[in-house]
């Protein structure tokens, strides 16, 4: 049966990952390349820095464990290439539509107010690629997510291969070390292991990783997906503080060690991000048993909403930046910051509005949630 406390976690993660895309995030806590406490700043800036560069980078985690124990799952019942087919639709598609979709927003604005120079620099560095995201991240850039999550499906039977003939230690073994091959192919990019910088048709680490992890927990346990979620929920008072000040910690300082020269550094600055993304999601983990009486209660939110966030909300801070032109600070800065991700959540229910009308007049149902 389906455990609608997952739609609302899926919302959530999606919700906090548009802070990462804020238009009005680094107005709000610009620390230069120092430390962030190196001087002291208001409340405000560590609010929205925490927000900017840590609870946005659960989604990797809780998308890519999701989908990997989705497609566990659908592998006992469903054929591999059904599967292919099924998120190729729900997965890719989307990814060329939007971004698709973002390029018209772009060129529109472009005419609208006439200026030549953004025009020629939209032609000169979209390529082809930039709509169908294969090498390089897509025009529509959050998306990209959505192409590491289908490339991880389309190695799914070499996982459940491992799986059964090798077992559990050999599994993990092996994820752990291609995880870091990938983080070590792409070591030169801001934020090494996201096979952004083009000519790279390989995954996210992070989201192979997760990915993989959620491939064996369900192949390992076959329970339903919120069962599995409350097994590998932290309790206790302690370890949640324990939890916190990791997140805490590593939120501080993962972005100032990347900054750094030398491989060590890197290394060092994307283990750190990793356990912001690791701890960050255990400790929103931590509110499964309310999202679950919230559920049972009729409280739970729609698929469709968490999916089109997810690939409208870069759109929608691209008509934001146009629209607001101008640097808010203070209040009207911490408001504008806030107001946006809520303006993205609007939009996706209009898209969700506009979807629910159209399908009156076809019979064929668009490409789904189910992707993440």
């Amino acid at each position: 049966m389906r455990d609608h406390s997952i739609s609302n976690f899926r919302l959530l993660a999606i919700f906090l990952v548009t802070f990462a895309h804020n238009p009005f995030a680094m107005m709000s806590h610009d620390f230069g390349t120092a430390l962030p406490y190196a001087a002291p700043h208001p409340l405000f800036s560590y609010i929205s820095f925490v927000l900017f560069d840590g609870f946005s980078r659960i989604s990797s985690p809780f998308l890519g464990y999701l989908s990997g124990y989705f497609v566990s799952s659908k592998l006992r019942e469903r054929s591999y290439f059904e599967i292919v087919a099924r998120r190729f639709k729900s997965l890719y598609l989307p990814v060329v539509f939007w971004s698709t979709v973002t390029f018209a927003v772009m060129l529109i604005h472009g005419f609208a107010t006439s200026d030549q120079r953004y025009l020629h620099q939209l032609f000169a560095d979209t390529g082809l690629d930039k709509f169908f995201g294969i090498e390089e991240a897509p025009l529509n850039y959050p998306t990209h997510y959505l192409v590491s999550l289908f490339k991880c499906v389309l190695v799914s039977p070499i996982l459940l291969y491992v799986w059964q003939r090798y077992g559990r230690g050999t599994f993990l073994i092996l994820i752990g070390l291609i995880s870091v091959s990938l983080v070590g192919t792409d070591l030169n990019h801001d934020n090494p292991g996201l096979n952004l910088g083009g000519g790279s048709i390989l995954p996210r680490a992070d989201m192979f990783l997760f990915f993989s992890l959620g491939f064996l927990s369900h192949s390992s346990w076959n329970l339903s997906i919120g069962d599995a979620l409350e097994r590998i929920r932290v309790r206790g008072l302690v370890p949640i503080l324990l939890l916190t000040v990791a997140f805490l910690i590593g939120t501080f300082h993962w972005r100032w060690l990347l900054r750094m020269s030398g491989d060590f550094s890197v290394w060092t600055g994307f283990s750190t991000l990793l356990l912001v993304r690791i701890s960050g999601s255990l400790l929103i983990l931590s509110l499964l048993p309310y999202f679950r009486l919230l559920a049972r209660e009729g409280w739970y939110t729609s698929d469709r909403l968490a999916f089109n966030l997810f690939c409208t909300h870069s759109i929608s801070f691209t008509l934001l930046k146009v629209a607001v032109r101008w640097n808010p600070t203070g209040f009207l800065g911490m408001f504008c910051f806030f107001a946006a991700p809520i303006f993205a959540t609007f939009v996706a229910a209009a898209v969700c509005l506009a979807e629910r009308y159209t399908a009156q007049f076809s019979s064929r149902p668009s490409f789904g949630p189910e992707s993440i």
